[in-house]
């Protein structure tokens, strides 16, 4: 039995949107770049039989928003194609636009084919090259865990990982069981801020043509996947036939090889001579803080009584500064932890924006946002530790350099399950997340202020997300009557200069339109899900 019992007759192959393109205003006006070099996505099947030229677009079979608009008898092709003419509901027509259409909706209504069997016929090497090791480290990288689905479903979302101890989610009222159903795969990746990817089900790896530029509106009944990541990883457990438990075991495993292979290779700190601090993975030294507020670099005598200086500072008693070595190759200073009036620790430590744009803060002694990666890496090791500041972090490292393994950092046993990268740390708590800006708020207050900024709130209106070929809106969608005559001034100024108001081209056009559709639909999903008021104009 073929897997795809078209292939003596038909050949498939994938494109995106940047290969195939459009060469004229009817909806069938398209045509295959075969000569394009780029990084396809892969999310539209092309069809033509053999013996043809001409590449076709097979689009996803139309399916019923109900039992009882089921259809089961012969698909025809749509009437206006069929006239000469051009489709008149392109976005919703459930009439086929060419007989290859038909040929491949005909045969996966009866179960006899399926895209996912095409996807592999076509780009076998891909999915060879795929692993879930490689998919974590070099691709996608960030780590797979289970998260509460009920949570995760929740409007505002709320982000609760399961305890090993009560087996129920961190959510502090009301908190819900871990059972198979309520487990959600998830992708986290944790960099300047934190971003959570659903994992659903895997079905057909082949990306959603909606989600790639727009908003797919199907949500869970989508039979195609709506993230890069969500697509390799069901090639991956389709390929090695792993569960979602498989998956989050090796990402797991992964991460423990992973920071034992760093410990005993590299060596984090200038003070100690075998690293016996697993943990804690930079580069770091303490001066004096006196010496410090001259403008010199003092570190401790032998002795660690006095620090370096002719003054011979009281290393014992004044307060150290520390610096730690950056990606740039110079010593940053990290400052302590900030000081909140309800002591409550964030989840997550964010960049300070100031210092991000202008490379200077204003606040930069009271300021409760880190500075630097270094900074914020440091600081939320010093939560997870549970250290209060950098004078109890000197000496649990002073501590482990003598061999006196500190309680609160380090087991007396040598087992390597304890031994977390800092961006992959699990979450002690709940928080609300939002999925325009990836941030996470601890508590209800702080999630209203966080919606109510005007920050969240041009998020909610950009469509800075979409892949995008042409300029921004002008505002009048139209088509530009000077350019069509070739006299319009804006089409002798660089592309970024241009600034007509009016489209410059079909495409432009059309483009635009999207754009619009899809900051419209962003905004529902927004209002849906509660992150934006829905009084807010």
């Amino acid at each position: 039995i073929l897997r795809n019992p078209l292939h003596d007759t038909h050949e498939f192959k994938l494109g995106c949107s940047d290969c195939v393109l459009r060469t004229g205003p009817r909806v069938t006006d398209f045509r295959h770049d075969e000569t394009l070099v780029h990084s396809c996505y892969k999310n539209i099947v092309l069809c033509r039989r053999r013996g043809n030229k001409d590449w076709l677009k097979i689009r996803p079979r139309p399916q019923p928003q109900s039992k009882a608009q089921l259809y089961d008898g012969p698909y025809y092709i749509c009437k206006d194609l069929m006239a000469g003419q051009d489709c008149t509901y392109p976005a919703v027509c459930t009439f086929a636009y060419n007989q290859e259409e038909i040929d491949v909706w005909t045969l996966e209504r009866k179960g006899m084919l399926n895209r996912a069997w095409l996807c592999k016929s076509m780009d076998m090497n891909y999915v060879k090259k795929l692993s879930l090791v490689g998919l974590v480290i070099c691709k996608h990288r960030g780590t797979f865990d289970f998260l509460c689905r009920a949570c995760f479903q929740n409007k505002p979302r709320i982000i609760s990982m399961f305890s090993s101890t009560t087996n129920k989610c961190n959510k502090e009222e009301n908190p819900h069981k871990n059972t198979e159903e309520n487990q959600q795969l998830t992708h986290i990746l944790r960099e300047s801020s934190v971003r959570f990817t659903e994992i659903r089900l895997p079905q057909q790896a082949i990306l959603c043509r909606h989600a790639i530029r727009f908003q797919c509106t199907r949500g869970d009944e989508c039979h195609f996947a709506h993230s890069l990541v969500e697509r390799d990883i069901w090639a991956i457990m389709d390929k090695e036939k792993l569960v979602s438990a498989e998956v989050v075991r090796q990402a797991h495993e992964h991460v423990k090889k992973q920071t034992a292979t760093s410990k005993e290779t590299e060596n984090p700190l200038l003070f100690t001579e075998e690293g016996d601090l697993g943990t804690f993975r930079w580069k770091v030294k303490f001066i004096c803080s006196l010496c410090h507020k001259n403008g010199q670099i003092n570190e401790a005598a032998k002795e660690m009584k006095y620090c370096t200086a002719r003054a011979q500072h009281s290393w014992t008693t004044n307060k150290k500064v520390a610096l730690v070595y950056t990606a740039k190759r110079v010593w940053v200073q990290i400052r302590d932890l900030p000081y909140l009036k309800n002591k409550n620790l964030p989840v997550r430590f964010e960049l300070c924006e100031n210092f991000r744009r202008q490379k200077r803060c204003a606040f930069s002694g009271k300021c409760n946002f880190a500075h630097s990666q270094e900074e914020m890496d440091i600081w939320m090791y010093l939560r997870d530790n549970s250290l209060k500041d950098l004078e109890e972090l000197y000496e649990a490292l002073t501590k482990t350099k003598h061999g006196k393994i500190s309680s609160k950092i380090h087991s007396s046993n040598t087992d390597t399950s304890n031994i977390l990268l800092p961006t992959d740390t699990t979450l002690h708590q709940s928080s609300y997340h939002c999925w325009l800006c990836d941030k996470e708020c601890n508590g209800q207050r702080q999630w209203e202020q966080h919606c109510a900024s005007e920050k969240h709130k041009l998020r909610a209106i950009s469509d800075s997300d979409g892949h995008w070929k042409f300029r921004k809106p002008g505002g009048n969608y139209k088509l530009c009557d000077r350019h069509e005559k070739g006299n319009c001034e804006f089409d002798f100024l660089p592309a970024s200069d241009n600034t007509c108001s009016f489209a410059h081209g079909r495409d432009e056009l059309e483009e635009w339109i999207h754009r619009r559709q899809y900051v419209i639909d962003r905004i529902r999903k927004a209002q849906d899900d509660r992150l934006i008021d829905s009084a807010d104009d």
